[in-house]
């Protein structure tokens, strides 16, 4: 159990209502709302590479019949810095995830028509999302504190996000169907800048809501990695209704909780858990997070 990671693969259990959904809404774009340590990180990072094996299923290499590429980039914004520099590397990281570096010198070339000046990374990712890439996904997780200072920044790096969608709208990119989809996960300052209509992507995302683990989820969060580990639970079913009941659902207090249970019961010797031991780790506050 690692509750400061993300779980993807198969530690990752349930919300298969919540990827469904964002699978099937694509190409619009969205914006993810929850509080801290309900699982936002983990559910796009999780639809991110569903999405991805999905159209590398569905064309051949990525590709369209047409030869277009479907390139999907999540990036974790609290890593870079808020100011000019920082949006800078944002763009660069952007076109790294999708595959290409942004001083590539072959596009380069191409791309330059004729201009003496280097491209910047977002002019970049412009041209290859036209060229070579027709259909783009860009997820910006942990987006909070750019949004706080972009604000004062009078939108600066909002509104060339909301001009690399319109791009694909109009002109040249529209001819090559390109799309570019944007999923934004945050909470509270990205709740508020979507109701705000001087926010530049205002009225163009459709909200959601990432609400904690159903119990059923929880159970096979529970059961499957001590399962592994070949510790059991008696009786099971109330040893996940206390871990659940003191979570409410939420999956980084469900993983710290059997991550202290597993270190009391090692301590023990034993590799049995009970209702009484599963209470006292919540009690001992065994779980940190």
């Amino acid at each position: 159990y690692q509750d400061r990671v993300p779980a993807t693969g198969r530690m990752f259990f349930g919300r298969e209502k919540e990827i469904g959904d964002m699978i099937s809404s694509a190409p619009t774009s969205l914006v993810v709302y929850g509080p801290r340590r309900v699982g936002k990180t983990s559910l796009v990072k999780e639809f991110g590479v569903r999405w991805a094996t999905l159209k590398r299923g569905a064309h051949r290499g990525g590709a369209t019949p047409s030869g277009q590429r479907y390139a999907t980039a999540y990036i974790d914004c609290e890593i870079y810095g808020t100011d000019a520099v920082g949006q800078e590397e944002l763009w660069n990281a952007i076109l790294n995830e999708i595959g290409v570096m942004p001083r590539d010198k072959v596009y380069g070339r191409q791309m330059l028509g004729g201009q003496a000046r280097e491209l910047s990374p977002y002019e970049f990712l412009q041209r290859m999302i036209e060229y070579r890439y027709g259909h783009c996904t860009v997820i910006l997780d942990e987006i909070d504190a750019l949004i706080a200072d972009d604000r004062e920044d009078n939108w600066a790096f909002f509104r060339k996000l909301r001009a690399l969608i319109d791009g694909c709208e109009t002109g040249s990119a529209r001819r090559r169907k390109a799309t570019v989809r944007v999923i934004l996960v945050g909470f509270e300052k990205l709740y508020t800048a979507t109701y705000d209509q001087s926010f530049p992507l205002y009225a163009r995302l459709q909200p959601r809501t990432v609400p904690p683990l159903g119990l059923d989820a929880c159970r096979k969060l529970i059961r499957s990695p001590l399962e592994e580990l070949g510790i059991k639970l008696r009786p099971f079913e109330e040893v996940v209704q206390v871990f659940y009941e003191a979570s409410g659902g939420m999956p980084a207090f469900i993983q710290a909780s059997c991550s202290g249970l597993i270190d009391l019961l090692a301590r023990r010797g034993t590799r049995t858990g009970t209702p009484t031991l599963a209470r006292k780790v919540v009690e001992l506050s065994l779980i940190h997070i």
